[in-house]
């Protein structure tokens, strides 16, 4: 059947007569393959975020997804509700994703999430595909986890900058992030430095608002910190860096002093 499709396009083309995209996709082209990855974060206690699912569509060589598939979030044992409900883990969505022939092969659902800091256990829930048109689905449920982060599940998880930290001039400066216990799940993390006997544009680069992202399974990360050049021997110098803001976890609210120690 397809080589007499093939053979009919060939004869169409040779004669001049214009052939739909659809045509010979259709022709040539099997159904793509859906699927929706599992995604695993912390249920957060400070800014709003979005729990994104992606749905990657793989088509055969030379060939673009085209179709359409149903989708909803439905609560397990996490609670789908109003976003200013006290109860509601998260709030639930349906809809419909569409693949073109100029769309990205990779489409996402996001999922609004209501973070407190309420002791609960790890909450689960679920995207579930259906009513593929043109896709096959491969596999029709994706897990989202709202992993806890307060203590109930585990040890509570506490951001800390590490103590005692000396960097030469004029090597570059690298401060660890101290997790209290592995990451379960990805966090990223806002930090800053403040002036202390060092001056941010004299002795070092300062920072308002920078971030870094941790992956799970870490018990810590590196920031890095740009020295400047002393022009004369000094004695040793101290800025402060406090991680302010994560996506999971709780940060120690205040500065830890690193010193600048001269190597001149």
């Amino acid at each position: 059947m397809k080589f007499m499709m093939r053979l009919v396009l060939a004869v169409a083309v040779a004669s001049g007569i214009a052939v739909p995209v659809s045509a010979a996709h259709a022709a040539d082209c099997s159904p793509a393959r859906v699927a929706a990855a599992d995604v695993n974060r912390y249920e957060g206690t400070h800014e709003a975020w979005d729990l994104v699912f992606k749905l990657v569509a793989t088509a055969d060589p030379g060939c673009h997804p085209v179709g359409t598939v149903s989708y909803a979030v439905e609560g397990d044992t996490a609670t789908g509700g109003d976003p200013e409900s006290d109860d509601a883990d998260f709030v639930p969505v349906k809809g419909t994703l569409r693949w073109t022939s100029t769309s990205p092969t990779t489409l996402t659902v996001s999922v609004p999430v209501r973070n407190d800091r309420q002791l609960e256990q790890d909450e689960r829930l679920e995207l579930r595909l259906s009513d593929a048109s043109g896709l096959v689905v491969t596999d029709p449920v994706a897990v989202g986890w709202l992993r806890d982060d307060d203590g109930m599940v585990r040890p509570e998880l506490v951001l800390t900058p590490a103590s005692e930290k000396i960097c030469w001039v004029p090597d570059a400066c690298q401060v660890r992030i101290k997790f209290s216990v592995p990451l379960r799940a990805p966090v990223t993390m806002h930090y800053r430095t403040h002036d202390m006997t060092a001056i941010a544009g004299r002795d070092y680069v300062g920072i308002s608002d920078a971030k870094v992202t941790a992956k799970t399974g870490t018990t810590s990360v590196l920031v890095p910190i740009k020295l400047l050049r002393d022009q004369s021997p000094e004695p040793d110098e101290t800025f402060g860096l406090e991680v302010f803001a994560s996506t999971g976890g709780r940060a120690v609210g205040r500065s830890v002093p690193v010193v600048i120690r001269s190597g001149q």
